[in-house]
């Protein structure tokens, strides 16, 4: 049986690209070198001429695009960002390191503060390839891919980073997002399209699948979107806040049926109404928890006379 998958080990011509770059930005990067050396051969195989970044926080990953596209005539990289400051250091803006390489700035254009949709449409159609690595839970992800990909070529290549995130947490403790992270593996199994899968992975460790995945898709992906929709009835990790949920219904409508923007409002619905939901039970439990299951039964002895 034919798969249709492509399995990227990065040549020694390619990893030299890479390490073209100083050593700087790899005490900030939140890559790999294999996770990297993926990336980097991925955008020298396909020579992407318009390129997306969602998610950029310090601007690790921003560095390694521009240098994989500085020879590239034309090639632009525009980046995305939630947020205008460094998820780990506020008084840093996001971004900020890509300033150690002003070589490579002519090629990129930076947008923060807010969502995709805020700023897709300045950036415009044809692009080509898009790396997103955001929020890892739900709903992130799966509303920047279909934020995207009406202005995405048909034959552009998806990139995700953490994929197998969510399989760490039952190995080590400590990570933050833990088990819910699985939001990028989803979309790698629900996304149509050829799959570039790490060649150069290694099992090293307590860390047993690659962590960088892509898909190269079709004209079939855009057709085939109820499977992305169908994500969002998965539970949320948190909420949009009610101005984004009207922004995002307002974007949508313009790109996807109305079937897809009544069936979104009901997700909007469903998903507050079991946050809320969970939000009155963990009072409930505080409470008990605070007064004790003797003195609860009491109390109810007491109600009941």
């Amino acid at each position: 049986m034919a798969l249709n998958i492509e399995l990227v080990t990065p040549t020694e011509k390619e990893n030299e690209a890479l390490n073209e770059l100083d050593d700087s930005y790899t005490k900030i990067s939140e890559m790999s070198f294999d996770e990297r050396a993926f990336l980097n051969a991925v955008i020298l195989r396909n020579s992407p001429k318009k390129l997306l970044e969602i998610g950029v926080s310090s601007g690790g990953s921003s560095v390694v695009i521009l240098n994989a596209i500085k020879n590239v005539p034309e090639a632009k990289l525009y980046s995305i960002d939630l947020y205008d400051y460094w998820y780990k250091d506020k008084s840093k803006k996001t971004g900020y390191f890509v300033d150690n390489y002003l070589h490579l700035k002519s090629k990129w254009e930076l947008f923060t503060g807010s969502l995709t949709l805020k700023f897709i449409e300045q950036i415009g159609n044809g692009i080509d390839f898009c790396l997103i690595d955001t929020a890892h839970v739900n709903p992130g992800e799966i509303f920047d891919v279909l934020m995207v990909l009406p202005f995405l070529r048909d034959n552009a290549t998806i990139v995700f980073h953490d994929v197998a995130l969510h399989t760490h947490y039952f190995l080590d403790k400590k990570l933050f997002l833990g088990e819910k992270a699985i939001t990028n593996n989803l979309l790698m199994s629900s996304i149509t399209g050829k799959k570039y899968l790490q060649g150069n992975y290694t099992d090293t460790g307590d860390k047993y699948f690659p962590n960088i995945a892509g898909i190269k898709i079709n004209r079939d992906t855009k057709e085939n979107i109820f499977e992305i929709f169908n994500l969002l009835m998965i539970k949320w990790m948190y909420l949009p806040t009610i101005e984004q949920e009207q922004e995002i219904l307002a974007f949508f409508t313009k790109y996807y049926d109305e079937y897809f923007i009544r069936y979104l409002r009901n997700v909007f619905k469903y998903q507050r109404k079991i946050m809320d939901f969970n939000d009155r039970n963990h009072i409930k439990d505080g409470i008990k928890m605070i007064i004790g299951k003797e003195n609860i039964m009491k109390i109810k002895k007491i109600l009941r006379k």
